[in-house]
């Protein structure tokens, strides 16, 4: 893998959130140039609006071989950068270029197990400082480790945090195929607990936000955001032995494992707890079950 560094000028920073991913997850990182130089400089990008062209990204798998995309941008003969005069000053330590949410698995199909490196490098020429093409620019390779679903996983992943007071969450269906992401799906909040639960952050129409939580190859439930969705409960709280049914919707952006989360609290406490579903499972069309 090229050398890190380069460009006197810039620094590329590439990031994950994790070190550690399941197979089943997509895999993702973020890389950015920062402007190093003591001054404020003008920059331009001479692939703007082209996405990833004009990068190359490199990616070490667990046995040492080192596979490359994009590398036929190096060449500015054959995939010339379009410079237009049109730049952005940066003051020193700023940002001056970023992509977030980038998948190598788009580039170089699924990853087997074991440890890896990705490395992004923008070659000669492809962004300008000041006017001047900057020379190669490369980030340092990091490390991350790819994991199958053990039966240690699993067991981990099936295992629910009950409601002491013997509130539960469960899905109509414990899966759902990919054509239905983003779709609605059922889920049934059932109170077997002495007394009524208020949902905390009920809000107007008769809606309650909930949230999901995706299982992470680390072997931990990774929170998303909360309100991503609505639930509707036709009412502010649900009586002892009584069983609400909660139309929500399916997270889009997950890896084949999910569950759904719900505050509560009990009537006159102001203590709230995090009801939490079985996990549903995302799967092709034809093995739904």
């Amino acid at each position: 893998m090229p050398k890190p560094g380069g460009e006197s000028a810039l620094r590329l920073d590439l990031s994950m959130s994790r070190i550690v991913w399941g197979d089943w997850e997509p895999i993702r990182f973020d890389y950015r140039v920062v402007n190093t130089a003591k001054q404020p400089v003008d920059f331009e990008d001479g692939d703007s609006g082209r996405g990833f062209a004009g990068k190359v990204m490199y990616l070490r798998d667990p046995q040492r071989k080192i596979r490359s995309f994009g590398s036929h941008w190096a060449e500015p003969k054959q995939y010339a950068p379009n410079f237009h005069g049109r730049t952005e000053k940066f003051d020193s330590g700023a940002t001056v270029y970023e992509q977030t949410r980038m998948e190598p698995a788009n580039f170089f199909g699924d990853f087997g197990n074991g440890k890896h490196a990705v490395q992004v490098v923008v070659p000669v020429g492809r962004m300008a400082i000041n006017a001047d093409p900057i020379q190669q620019l490369a980030s340092r390779p990091v490390e991350f480790q790819v994991v199958t679903l053990t039966p240690a996983l699993r067991r981990t992943m099936e295992t629910t945090p009950k409601d002491d007071a013997g509130v539960s969450l469960e899905p109509v269906a414990r899966s759902i195929a990919t054509s239905k992401i983003g779709q609605a799906i059922t889920m049934r909040l059932t109170n077997n607990s002495a007394k009524s639960i208020y949902f905390s952050k009920y809000i107007n129409d008769k809606l309650s936000p909930t949230t999901f939580e995706v299982f992470a190859g680390s072997g931990k439930w990774i929170k998303g955001p909360v309100g991503w969705c609505g639930s509707f409960l036709g009412a502010e709280e649900l009586a002892p032995k009584k069983t609400a049914t909660i139309t929500t919707y399916s997270p889009t952006d997950t890896g084949r494992y999910f569950r759904i989360t719900i505050e509560v609290n009990d009537k006159g406490s102001k203590k709230t707890r995090t009801i939490v579903s079985r996990v549903i499972e995302i799967v092709d069309d034809k093995k739904q079950k």
